[in-house]
């Protein structure tokens, strides 16, 4: 399942095992273009980011900032997110 693009040169991928009743997160990989793996940062399962810079990104469904090269988050919100529509939810 797609993660989405970092940048116009990687692609953050989840990865899953087979496992049952269902399949269960494994991690995330870094492609380039050619299908080489660059990375594999140690994120939590994100299914929509979107880049901020060359090395975070922000996770609507988390509303978190997190950091591609360590996969630690360098923000987190107090708020947190209507899964209806992965929208912060404000007191």
């Amino acid at each position: 399942m797609q993660a989405g693009w970092i940048d116009n040169d990687r692609l953050l991928v989840n990865a899953y095992a087979d496992n049952t009743p269902g399949p269960v997160y494994t991690g995330a990989t870094i492609y380039s273009p050619t299908g080489a793996i660059v990375g594999t940062p140690a994120l939590p399962e994100l299914w929509i980011v979107q880049p901020i810079d060359s090395d975070t990104i922000y996770s609507p469904e988390r509303n978190a900032l997190y950091s591609v090269s360590t996969g630690q988050a360098a923000w987190t919100s107090p708020y947190p997110v209507d899964p209806s529509n992965n929208n912060p939810v404000y007191p």
